[in-house]
């Protein structure tokens, strides 16, 4: 792996761009300091001088990462070497994590905490594989570990709990594992390196906490799904967690969701970042900013998502639908330039938007007289236009509020 690569990933931290980065940094720190005042922040000279000059309201910013000397591709093992700086009850909460409430309260007397639990994937298992085959002196966790039976992990965005003595125990053993195995570590290709992560900060403090008996309380149920903590269109009304975790971050509409989100909120940070990035695209996102600032508004009102259905909302401006003469097919038009794809699945209610002006509940009283009802429940036709006008509203932009 080149150093311009290791440098580049550094500066995007997964993200499509540094500016994605520094701005879901922003945003993580700055929903937390509004419920929870006392954040402190373990980074190194890089890290901080990312994001210095923004003004963030850490309590404490620590460099003691600056002595940490480990392969670029194992980013866990900063945050596991964190865990061994700790001397009493704390929560880990990764940067990419937003809140609209006080949601972390109800951990505070809980001795281990995560953010879900899992069981590991087929891709994973070829990594732990990998661990157990080529990895010397194994933790007495991993001992009778069989790799083709259903096995246990956690996922680790949320992390912490009270009992410290256990935390520092496997962070500490952890660390001296991976020491202790550099030769296979630096042998190994960094991308499958980087992939192994997992089996380090979650897979081994899982079972290292099922061999000692000790209870794990995770945030979220187990069934939650890594689209559940994505849902910037249903913020807060129903959704006041988000972790943009892996591959979320290089969804170009998420990564916008963080920029406006930020934008709303914390107007003066927002600035502060453009001006450190020296951004030349803001007036690109301004126009499209300027309409969803009033559905972020309208939405603090909402109890629940239904409430969607009683507002009026029409085709955004630079939206059209047209149908092929010859298939009877309908398509999307974006600025007069017509999509080669065609409007399938829910998408085709927009043709019901398309020059008109109607609520969802309107919409829907139309559409139950169709031969829909012959395909879709009462409900799935419901939440199908529901989702199709949140997503409209917040994510593609092709649907406005009509005020």
């Amino acid at each position: 792996m080149r150093s311009q690569d290791i440098e580049e990933g550094r500066f995007n931290g997964g993200w499509i761009s540094a500016k994605y980065n520094i701005m879901s940094i922003a945003l993580s720190c700055l929903s937390l300091h509004k419920f929870y005042p006392s954040i402190e922040l373990v980074t190194d000279t890089f890290g901080y001088n990312l994001i210095n000059d923004i003004k963030l309201p850490y309590n404490k910013i620590d460099i003691a990462l600056d002595t940490l000397k480990y392969p670029t591709s194992l980013w866990a093992v900063p945050k596991i070497y964190t865990y061994t700086l700790q001397n009493e009850p704390f929560l880990h909460v990764d940067n990419d994590i937003f809140i609209w409430d006080n949601c972390f309260s109800k951990l505070r007397k809980h001795n281990l905490v995560v953010q879900n639990k899992y069981f590991l994937k087929n891709v994973q298992k070829e990594k732990l594989n990998w661990v157990l085959n080529d990895f010397k002196e194994q933790p007495a966790c991993l001992k009778n570990i069989e790799s083709n039976k259903r096995l246990s992990s956690v996922s680790v965005g949320l992390f912490g709990g009270s009992d410290i003595d256990f935390i520092n125990q496997y962070a500490s053993e952890t660390l001296n594992f991976v020491r202790k195995n550099d030769t296979a570590i630096l042998n190994q290709i960094p991308n499958f390196v980087a992939g192994s992560n997992s089996i380090f900060d979650e897979f081994i403090f899982c079972q290292m906490a099922k061999n000692k008996n000790k209870k794990i309380t995770a945030f979220l149920p187990q069934k939650a799904m890594n689209y559940q903590v994505a849902h910037f269109n249903k913020v807060p009304f129903e959704c006041t967690y988000i972790h943009l975790m892996s591959y979320y971050k290089k969804i170009d509409y998420l990564c916008n969701q963080v920029e406006f989100r930020l934008k709303y909120h914390f107007p003066e940070h927002y600035k502060l970042i453009l001006e450190r990035l020296e951004d030349k695209q803001f007036d690109e996102t301004e126009s499209v900013f300027q309409k969803i600032k009033n559905t972020y508004t309208l939405f603090e009102n909402f109890k629940d998502k239904n409430d969607i259905l009683d507002v009026l909302v029409t085709l955004d401006d630079h939206i059209g639908i047209f149908q092929n003469e010859e298939t009877f097919a309908y398509y999307m038009a974006i600025n007069e330039k017509v999509n080669d794809t065609e409007l399938n699945g829910w998408m085709k209610m927009l043709i019901y938007f398309d020059g008109k002006k109607i609520t969802g509940n309107m919409l829907l009283k139309s559409v139950m007289n169709t031969n829909l009802k012959n395909h879709f429940s009462d409900y799935e036709i419901k939440n199908g236009i529901t989702e199709l006008i949140l997503e409209g509203l917040v994510y593609h932009n092709f649907l406005k509020i009509v005020y």
